[in-house]
């Protein structure tokens, strides 16, 4: 898939603000605001590469930090922490690759509830025929993108069981 158009979008959303000498309030804004919603567009719509993700992290973080892969500037606090909640003292930020399995997963969950779509009904009617979405095996010759949220439903039933996913309208287990 070609996803360099998104890192190609969000490289030139920061060019553009650069030259407005951005405080890093201004900048965390612009990240929140301008270039989470790029990529939350594509992330909703697509499953992205690790490559891409890694990518738009870095973009981000160079960003906010003042650097750039001319100048490298050492940043004042992990990446990581910065993804933190506020009330952890991070700044909520909400990192590119989890963005992307909250929206992947949000298909999932249209599958599984059999939500009223074309994209749904050709699903079932492909892969999914007789089975439910949750004991059905993807093919090996199923396309990359099936195969993707095949592997994702895994990983959130490990999350079920594991207590750190609850279904819509339960209380997460503490």
């Amino acid at each position: 898939m070609e996803c360099h158009q998104l890192v190609d979008k969000i490289t030139s959303r920061i060019k553009y603000t650069y030259a407005k000498q951005l405080s890093y309030t201004g900048k965390l804004q612009v990240i929140l605001a301008v270039l989470f919603s790029i990529h939350s567009f594509w992330g909703s719509v697509f499953i992205l590469p690790q490559s891409v993700v890694k990518e738009v992290d870095k973009k981000c973080r160079e960003y906010l930090w003042g650097g750039n892969e001319e100048k490298r500037k050492v940043p004042l606090v992990s990446w990581e922490k910065i993804c933190y909640p506020k009330k952890q003292g991070g700044l909520n930020i909400k990192g590119c690759g989890k963005w992307n399995v909250a929206s992947v997963g949000k298909l999932l969950w249209q599958l599984v509830m059999r939500k009223e779509s074309i994209w749904v009904k050709w699903e079932h009617g492909i892969y999914i025929k007789t089975d439910t979405v949750w004991i059905h095996k993807a093919p090996v010759d199923s396309s990359w993108y099936w195969r993707k949220i095949n592997s994702l439903k895994n990983m959130m039933q490990q999350w079920y069981t594991q207590g750190q996913l609850s279904r819509p309208g339960s209380t997460p287990k503490s």
